[in-house]
């Protein structure tokens, strides 16, 4: 009856009223659902800084949640990553062939120039949706990393030609580009970027820099 309660509460747009009561069935209940219903109960609320907290213990009850814990991994992607790349290793226990996943794990190691191991799981992602630009993008930054520049580039190129609207993507093919000495097709393709993004604004210019040398 709480959790019923809860969920009337949450729709008429009263969180604070619905958190306990939901949070009171989920003890009793502890299911993806009614985690579920929290965690919106929370993030409603303005209360997202238990969210993370919740999650982790609702996983030591249900460690093979992998929608809870594929929630966790996405949160903590950026400000905590070694604990992003714990929680997309633990999700392949139970979901070793997940092109998501695999693709995670590879940029989080790529992120901590583990290229060999990146490489594996962004091979293993690509193996399971060959026509993924993300994947193909993923794998493409790897290979230049491990200065297999042409390969890198067939890569990029499939993934410019599938996601044409990335900037994140493009800019990764120009540096391709450059790293195959193709460098006035890169500073074309460079002299048409434009963006707002400051993170877009700060690799523009390091490919510039990069041009120069």
């Amino acid at each position: 009856l709480q959790g019923l309660q809860g969920q009337i509460y949450f729709l008429m747009g009263k969180a604070d009223k619905a958190l306990p009561l939901l949070k009171n069935s989920y003890n009793v209940t502890p299911t993806t659902r009614n985690a579920t219903l929290v965690l919106s109960a929370m993030n409603s609320s303005g209360k997202d800084e238990l969210i993370n907290d919740f999650i982790i213990k609702h996983l030591t009850k249900m460690p093979t949640d992998n929608k809870m814990r594929v929630l966790l991994a996405d949160r903590l992607m950026a400000a905590q990553p070694d604990q992003a790349l714990y929680h997309f290793q633990e999700m392949l226990k139970y979901s070793p062939d997940s092109m998501y996943v695999n693709n995670n794990v590879a940029w989080l190691f790529y992120k901590k120039n583990e290229f060999k191991k990146a490489e594996f799981f962004a091979t293993k992602a690509l193996d399971k949706k060959p026509n993924n630009a993300y994947i193909l993008d993923t794998l493409g930054m790897i290979k230049l990393k491990l200065h297999e520049h042409k390969v890198a580039l067939v890569l990029l190129t499939k993934a410019k030609n599938i996601s044409v609207k990335s900037l994140d993507i493009s800019l990764h093919y120009i540096e391709a580009l450059i790293a195959n000495d193709k460098k006035t097709e890169a500073q074309n393709l460079l002299n048409n970027i434009n963006s707002e993004r400051k993170d877009i604004l700060i690799e523009v210019e390091r490919l510039k820099q990069l041009l120069k040398s």
